[in-house]
């Protein structure tokens, strides 16, 4: 998943959301906090 080292390397919250794929909520310290299939 891309999502995890720009949520890193922004130091931001990150919500990634898809229609055909995993939706995820990430931590600035590139933690999963929340993951829907």
């Amino acid at each position: 998943m891309l999502s995890l080292p720009r949520a890193i390397e922004a130091n931001k919250f990150l919500v990634r959301s898809a229609n055909n794929g995993i939706s995820a909520v990430i931590s600035p310290k590139g933690k999963i906090i929340k993951k829907s299939i």
